[in-house]
């Protein structure tokens, strides 16, 4: 993601202010010559981030699909809030009971998809 944010504040002529705005969960626009771009961090979008050409209310207007309450990192997890975003950051040492039945249930799910791909390689093995 760190190169994406790199890509977008290059792009764009973006502030070291405005990429740390973005980062603590803030959606942004800018006016450039070819129209207005808002932005934010996105989990379920490509690479990360949020682009779409037009104001905050056409960015909040964008098909994007129900996220989960829970988005897991690798040490913590993002909890989302009303407004369908992740501002809420719990480290893994504080999760509470839902956080952690969550993350099991999670774990199972990717451990089973990992266990069927292996199953598929070895029957398309002769």
């Amino acid at each position: 993601m760190e190169n994406n944010l790199a890509t977008l504040q290059s792009e764009l002529e973006l502030s070291n202010e405005q990429v740390a705005q973005m980062c603590t969960g803030n959606v942004l626009s800018v006016d450039k010559q070819e129209g207005t771009f808002t932005f934010g961090l996105d989990f379920l979008a490509d690479g990360g981030i949020k682009v779409v050409s037009g104001d905050r209310e056409q960015y909040d207007n964008a098909a994007s699909q129900e996220l989960p309450t829970f988005n897991f990192g690798i040490y913590g997890c993002w909890i989302k809030d009303d407004d369908n975003s992740f501002k809420d950051y719990v480290p893994e040492d504080d999760y509470t009971e839902k956080c952690s039945v969550s993350s099991t249930i999670l774990e199972m799910r990717m451990y089973r998809r990992k266990n069927r791909n292996e199953e598929v390689c070895i029957d398309n093995n002769p």
